[in-house]
């Protein structure tokens, strides 16, 4: 069985490491794994890098572009900063060796440039069995990875809560494409949580969909606990401080829920043994990722490690944190709260997306309800009193992780699930409407999205523009006012030169030349 996994990055972020988990399982098995990825930094001889010709100048990939930053990204609502993706331009992998000759395909994060609506629909049209392993909600949705709260998706998205200018409807067009091209019978949707695979199932694009559920996985052999005072001691901390650990790609992301999490410790700090230990420097802060800058002003020792990119590394660091904590307000089965529990750190989190499928309340963490900022200080100066409750969960995490969450359980599960979809191929029903069979137009681009792709660029180039011209004023009201100054002080210069301290100062350099002394004047 030939299997080969789709993805934008091979090893960069979340869904990147979730996919090359799983393809690491299959290896480890004995079963012939590749992955085929739009950009490629690790050294992995079965990952695949797409062969992008650098020489040339496509204009369509360009407008779309324009579309991205100007019609998305500089037209966002403030009610989320999470990645809107527009899901175009992508490229046509159907016709690659790799494809061809595989036997199962299997989908994962695919936009971004990678892929789009239109090419992953001729991937569906091979007639081979597809699996989509999905990491997020922009597979059906209008755009958004995740809805901050939104249901548009099990109807039509029209009046996006993220756009704040939408006035060619976009997501509602890019999920009418979504609904036209992936209604198809070869596709069957995987995610790794209950909360994901129930948004999707109510959703418009994979409701008559099989869905399966398949938790993430990792190689419980290197996260692995660490004698905690071993670890501490490796990273220079004090034997006796307590470690509370946050992390993320960035803490900025609103549905990371870091605002939250720092109005947690904001009354944390109302409890006595908090604020001893605070100020007794013994209670730190740790941040792997971009840390959000509030975190400076709770007067707290924080300690930022950056982004770490070696799983030894993040080894260390669970192992040495006392809690990990979690604060996310939208997710669906982070990979951190794997890590953390592999090493035996016990994790504090809201309980939303696919994080109650994993951590069972007081037995391997704690759970606190949706936004809920007054129970999770409880919760944190609870482990934080209890010493011996935050080792037990710490010793129940790691015997969950390591009886059904190492690689060859997650790798089996799909093995399973890719043997019967080859010994039980769904019948080719053409499910999608004779329109779809003609869209193929030469610049990629979907039936629904063409329809607007004009008056979209033409949008973004005028918002281009605008903001061009407001940095142009922007830029003119600072000359005018360095101007300003600028003369200000030439006025006061010639007052000066004119002034008698300025001609008995000329008088006396003059006299300090002539006797070839120095002057300082430079």
């Amino acid at each position: 069985m030939k299997i080969i996994h789709l993805n934008t990055f091979d090893i960069a972020g979340g869904a990147a490491r979730a996919a090359y988990r799983l393809h690491e399982g299959l290896l480890k098995i004995g079963k012939e794994s590749q992955v085929l990825s739009l950009y490629k930094t690790s050294s992995d001889h079965h990952v695949l890098e797409y062969p992008l010709d650098k020489s040339l100048n496509n204009s369509d990939f360009n407008y779309s572009n324009y579309i991205q930053k100007y019609y998305i990204n500089h037209n966002r609502t403030p009610i989320s900063n999470t990645l809107f993706s527009l899901g175009y331009s992508g490229f046509n992998v159907a016709e690659l060796e790799s494809i061809v000759s595989s036997d199962i395909i299997n989908l994962h994060w695919i936009t971004s440039g990678f892929l789009s609506p239109l090419t992953v629909k001729k991937i569906l049209d091979l007639g081979k069995p597809v699996v989509w392993t999905l990491h997020d909600m922009w597979s059906f949705t209008g755009g958004c990875h995740y809805t901050a709260g939104c249901q548009g998706y099990e109807s039509n998205c029209l009046n996006c809560p993220q756009i704040s200018e939408d006035i060619f409807n976009l997501p509602s067009y890019l999920l009418k494409e979504k609904i036209e091209y992936f209604n198809h019978s070869h596709l069957t949707i995987v995610t790794p949580s209950q909360w994901l695979a129930k948004c999707a199932k109510k959703s418009q694009v994979f409701q008559n969909h099989r869905i399966e559920v398949i938790p993430y996985s990792l190689d419980t052999n290197i996260f692995q606990p660490i004698d905690k005072l071993e670890a501490k001691s490796k990273l220079q901390f004090n034997l006796h401080d307590i470690i509370l650990l946050v992390g993320a790609v960035t803490g900025k992301e609103k549905r990371k829920g870091f605002l939250e999490l720092i109005n947690s410790l904001k009354l944390c700090q109302n409890n006595h043994l908090f604020a001893e230990l605070t100020k007794n420097n013994i209670l730190k802060i740790c941040c792997f990722g971009e840390p959000n800058d509030e975190f400076q002003n709770l007067g707290i020792t924080v300690i930022s490690f950056g982004n770490i990119n070696s799983d030894q590394e993040l080894t260390l660091i669970y192992s040495a944190a006392d809690i990990f904590i979690l604060p996310s307000l939208e997710d669906n089965f982070p990979n951190t709260m794997l890590e953390s529990m592999s090493c035996g750190t016990p994790v504090i989190a809201f309980d939303i997306g696919g994080i109650p499928d994993l951590i069972k309340d007081q037995v391997s963490g704690s759970i606190v309800p949706y936004n809920s900022i007054e129970l999770m200080s409880e919760k944190i100066i609870q482990l934080i009193s209890d010493r011996a409750l935050c080792a037990r969960m710490g010793k129940k995490s790691r015997e969950i992780i390591t009886k059904n969450y190492h690689l060859s359980v997650q790798a089996n599960n799909y093995l399973q699930l890719y043997q019967e979809l080859i010994n039980n191929p769904p019948i080719n029903i053409n499910q999608y409407s004779s329109s779809s069979n003609n869209d193929f137009n030469q610049n990629n681009r979907g039936i629904y999205f063409d329809k607007i792709y004009g008056d979209l660029v033409l949008f973004s180039m005028e918002k281009e523009l605008k903001i061009t011209l407001e940095k142009l004023h922007q830029t003119e009201v600072k000359l005018r006012e360095t101007e300003n100054i600028a003369s200000q002080y030439q006025q006061t210069i010639t007052a000066m030169k004119s002034s008698k301290f300025w001609s008995l100062r000329e008088k006396w350099f003059n006299f300090k030349k002539t006797f070839g002394l120095p002057t300082n004047e430079d």
